[in-house]
């Protein structure tokens, strides 16, 4: 009995030993090992992953995939609770803020376009991460390691002469863009609504920040000092390889590709509460403004008038375009006999008074030439004059946009006024492809119109809808007579 009792008193310390050494086993965290001698740990969580312990010190999120640069670069929207620990690994992308998913087709954004395909970057040096993995796992189990371009590494029949594998990255940089600008642009995109409506409910986030590698290969150690490659670790019977379900893959190939692709290892979001304070983003329809004007002014006639087909420089939206010149006429024998010289000056300017609409004025005066010549000119004195005029034209020319972004899908209606349009102008609006709209029975193409009225085009659903303006008028003189430009015109537009 006493020995009986003895016996069973040192099971009871022995159980309680070892369940003090290795803790409560549960199912999830034990790989029964290959000699069938006893059960590995592996800790899966993203604490004991030192590549995510590194990303995460940087203020970054590790990823569920390590993907392609093209895929989770800034820009791109991820389904991603915005509450999320560190521990929660991000996904590949849902959309994008360059792709169709997201911008309305034709968009022309040109400064959120230019920020996310260039943004900024800084070089970075990754140190090398080493994996100390379970060398007792059973063969075919999945190892604990970043999966690599969909590219699954598992434990061989001879997994267990492995001491380590070492993740190595020789060139790393992160590509970043200025919060406040990136919030700027994507408030004034033309975005579909369903992207705007996920990213103010924080279903959406915006990676802001990628770390990007290039160059990123397995180190693969076993207990000899040996270091293999993947395909060698799998010719060896060290590793298995799998993709998409496939065992046949060409691993050598498979680890090239990813040497050659610059991989994403982590992610950093646009802050979402900066979103929630862009009032415009809940706007239903966006209006901006673009164009230029031109002013120009040209002499005929003989001798001395002004010089032909002088312009200024195109003037964008809001700068004066403005431009002035003298002729030289000059008279015979008595030079200042029956003179005047030709001159002109004219400005022009194209504003936004408000974001839907555009005005012109053009402001500008004229003279023409006159001079006299002789038929001889004897000792300095004209004998018998015959006078001749100069001619002077001043234009202007105004090219003018109205941008209507229309994220509504119940909008139906877009009304154009305009007033003070000189003869021949003509206004065109056309659809998010191309197409010019009619406007009751007038045909889908610019309309010719002048003075003050009203233009109304049924829209074709949510999308971008451009409005032009294109108008010119000027005046002209011949000989020693003043005109006057005096000119102004405004459009404006509005969806309902």
């Amino acid at each position: 009995m006493k020995r009986s009792g003895l016996l069973l008193s040192a099971l009871v310390i022995g159980s309680l030993f070892l369940l003090y050494v290795f803790g409560p086993q549960t199912p999830n965290s034990l790989k029964k090992g290959t000699d069938g001698g006893g059960f590995g740990l592996v800790d899966t969580t993203n604490n004991s992953d030192p590549l995510c312990v590194y990303v995460s010190s940087l203020g970054m999120h590790c990823l569920a995939m390590l993907g392609s640069d093209t895929l989770l670069r800034p820009g791109a929207l991820v389904d991603y609770p915005s509450d999320a620990n560190f521990q929660t690994r991000v996904p590949l992308p849902s959309a994008d803020l360059l792709l169709q998913t997201c911008l309305f087709p034709s968009e022309q954004t040109t400064a959120l376009i230019d920020l996310l395909r260039q943004p900024m970057q800084k070089t970075v040096a990754v140190p090398t991460q080493i994996y100390h993995i379970d060398r007792n796992l059973n063969a075919g189990i999945d190892l604990p390691i970043p999966k690599l371009s969909g590219l699954v590494l598992k434990a061989g029949p001879r997994w267990s002469e492995v001491t380590e594998v070492k993740i190595v990255a020789p060139q790393a940089w992160i590509k970043l863009v200025d919060e406040n600008v990136l919030l700027n642009a994507v408030a004034s995109s033309a975005m579909q609504k369903s992207c705007i409506d996920r990213l103010l409910e924080a279903k959406y986030e915006v990676v802001s920040k990628a770390l990007i590698v290039k160059g990123l290969h397995f180190d693969i150690s076993d207990r000899n000092g040996h270091s293999y490659s993947a395909k060698l670790a799998v010719d060896k019977g060290i590793i298995h390889a799998s993709t998409g379900g496939r065992t046949d893959v060409d691993v050598g190939q498979a680890e090239q590709t990813a040497a050659d692709t610059p991989l994403v290892l982590g992610v950093a979001f646009l802050n979402p509460s900066l979103l929630k304070g862009k009032p415009e983003l809940r706007e239903p329809v966006l209006y901006s403004a673009s164009g230029q004007a031109i002013v120009s002014l040209s002499g005929s006639g003989g001798g001395g008038h002004l010089g032909e087909n002088l312009s200024s420089a195109p003037a964008p939206l809001g700068s004066l375009a403005q431009i002035e010149a003298k002729g030289s006429e000059s008279s015979e024998c008595e030079s200042g006999h029956d003179l005047t010289q030709s001159q002109g000056q004219i400005s022009g300017i194209l504003q936004s008074p408000t974001s839907n609409a555009i005005e012109f004025t053009a402001n500008g005066s004229i003279r023409g030439g006159h001079y006299a010549t002789v038929a001889p000119c004897i000792i300095g004195k004209a004998v018998g004059f015959t006078g001749h005029d100069n001619g002077v034209s001043a234009r202007y020319f105004i090219s003018g946009k109205l941008r209507a972004t229309v994220r509504a899908d119940d909008a139906f209606l877009l009304n154009v006024e305009f007033s003070g349009l000189p003869p021949q102008s003509t206004i065109s609006v056309s659809d998010f492809v191309g197409r010019f709209m009619p406007s009751g029975d007038r045909p889908g193409s610019p309309i010719t119109a002048s003075g003050d009225g009203t233009l109304a085009f049924g829209l074709r659903g949510a999308g971008i809808y451009l409005v032009e303006l294109s108008a010119s008028n000027g005046v002209s003189v011949n000989g020693a007579s003043p005109a006057m430009v005096a000119n102004r015109g405004r459009i404006s537009v509005a969806v309902e």
